[in-house]
Parts: C-alpha cells; sequence; structure tokens
C-alpha cells in the first residue's frame, strides 16, 4: 500500500513482436477509483494496438463521446460526427455475414456501461483519446467463426480499448 493508501500492481511480460518487455500497471485508491497504464512498444507497425477484457453481461446501457453513432474507423470517420451517444451495449455492434471485428468507435473520450441497478463502469481519455468496442462473443468466437450463424451470443462481454488502431485500408 502507499502513504496515502493506495495500491499499486505491476505485471510486466514479454510479447513478441515488441521491444523490452510489456507492462500493466493497476493504481487502486481508497475511494474505489481504478487507474490502469498499459506499455508497448511493438518492433513494427501494427494493426491494433490495446488491451481486451471480460464484462458482466449485467451492463445494459452505453453512453459515450466520440464519433458515432455508428461504427466508425480512423479512416472512416468524417460521417461519424463528435458527439454524446447512449445506446443499448448490443446495438454498439454490427454483425457482418463473414464475422469480423466490428462496432468500432474513434477518438473516445470516455465511455460508460450501465447496469438497470445504475451500476456500472467508466473509461476516460488520460492524455490520448482511444477507440473501442464491445460484443457479446469473443474475439476467438471471431477468428473461428467463418459465418455470422456461427456466432453465438455470450453471457458476458468482450470490451476492447485500443490506443492506435490502423483504418480499414490498413493505412
Amino acid at each position: 500500500a502507499m502513504k496515502d493508501g493506495s495500491a499499486l500492481v505491476t505485471t510486466l511480460w514479454n510479447v513478441r513482436r515488441m521491444k523490452g518487455k510489456v507492462g500493466l500497471y493497476f493504481n487502486i485508491t481508497p475511494d474505489g477509483k481504478l487507474t490502469v497504464q498499459y506499455t508497448a512498444y511493438p518492433r513494427r507497425k501494427m494493426l491494433r494496438l490495446g488491451v481486451e477484457m471480460g464484462l458482466t453481461g449485467k451492463l445494459e446501457t452505453a453512453q459515450y463521446f466520440a464519433h458515432g453513432p455508428n461504427e466508425n474507423m480512423p479512416d472512416r470517420k468524417q460521417g461519424s460526427p463528435m458527439g454524446i451517444y447512449e445506446s443499448s451495449i448490443t446495438a454498439l455492434k454490427h454483425d457482418y455475414v463473414k464475422p469480423q471485428f466490428n462496432g468500432n468507435r474513434c477518438d473516445t473520450e470516455w465511455v460508460q456501461f450501465i447496469a438497470v441497478d445504475g451500476t456500472g463502469i467508466k473509461v476516460d481519455a488520460v492524455g490520448h483519446a482511444f477507440n473501442f468496442s464491445i460484443w457479446d462473443y469473443t474475439s476467438q468466437d471471431l477468428e473461428s467463426a467463418m459465418h455470422i450463424n456461427e456466432l453465438h451470443e455470450r453471457d458476458d462481454y468482450t470490451f476492447s480499448v485500443d490506443y492506435y488502431q490502423s483504418g480499414a485500408h490498413f493505412d
């Protein structure tokens, strides 16, 4: 524990295609605020760089300040104005005939997911806006499915927060 009562958890690990160690740092304050810092230095340009985590399926509503209201990509966001948007979480995904990464929102300053009872989670950008997506299936489900009917909704969500993402044309 730190002098102010907060706790700092540090994890470091080796990841192929990264320079040095990848770091994930969690700072938990006595009032319950969690700050997460992620450090990674790719050896070459990547399609995506971020973190993915599971969230409880009890969450229902999404509110966010980003490009929207429809999905968008870094090179395909001109028709998606910056604004504050609200929708059901399941409405944020876009099921393509051939399953693939989807539902991205660019230049996110904050996003929060709220359950019926008012509890939830909020993610704020600190120093750099981020991209996010959330689905009721996993990345592994997307990679293994050849057709949309092979994707099955799960009880929990997969939430991605990306520092960097290439555009639809892999810019």
